[in-house]
């Protein structure tokens, strides 16, 4: 049985923005986190600690805001500062292509957000990736460097929010109006089990820690 804890990074600088006045990310992977988000990433670490998880193997992506809440993390949580590590940019946000950087108030307008709903899973900006793009990306990055390489273990990924809902539509296949709905906080914390060829949630979006 394969055990992955899925971590969402700490807050960002673009996350303390007020709505109105967000950008949008997508890879952006140069932003860092904010104090607030540092403490965060110190009380995932305690939990951690506290829960005294062992990983077999850390995957985490290789944006600013994802290694820094690693670092913060680790630094509360020593005994797993021997767990290997990987960073990888295929586990990086949903690529934005033309629309990094623009504010999402100019973005989704009435007609975006007309076409976005007629589309669903396969719209993309351009130069971007679709959802489900982004959703078979983290898949094929789970299989190649978990399923693929062993039988049993526990690891951590811990990456970005749409992305890694992106992925878990492709793991349970549900409603594509879930994918940007359903919430995943910034360093919470969720759990999947992989047996007998099938992924089961054991639960999400948690500050703590089974």
């Amino acid at each position: 049985m394969i055990e992955l804890y899925l971590m969402r990074h700490a807050e960002s600088e673009n996350n303390a923005v007020p709505e109105k006045d967000r950008k949008i990310g997508g890879r952006a992977s140069a932003v860092p986190l904010t104090r607030l988000g540092v403490g965060q990433a110190w009380a995932a670490g305690e939990e951690l600690a506290r829960a005294k998880i062992r990983f077999d193997g850390i995957f985490c992506s290789a944006a600013v805001r994802a290694r820094q809440t690693l670092e913060n993390a680790l630094a509360r949580a020593p005994a797993l500062r021997d767990a290997p590590v990987v960073f990888s940019g295929q586990i990086e946000e949903r690529e934005q292509g033309a629309w990094a950087g623009l504010r999402v108030a100019d973005v989704y307008t009435r007609e975006t957000v007309a076409d976005i709903c007629a589309a669903q899973l396969d719209h993309k900006p351009e130069g971007g990736e679709s959802f489900r793009e982004a959703g078979a990306r983290m898949m094929a990055f789970v299989c190649g460097r978990i399923l693929l390489r062993h039988r049993r273990g526990v690891f951590l990924l811990l990456g970005h929010g749409l992305a890694t809902r992106c992925f878990l539509h492709a793991c349970f296949n549900f409603p594509p109006q879930l994918v940007s709905a359903i919430p995943f906080g910034n360093a919470c914390f969720s759990k999947l089990v992989f047996e007998d060829g099938a992924w089961r949630m054991k639960y999400w979006n948690q500050r703590w820690l089974l």
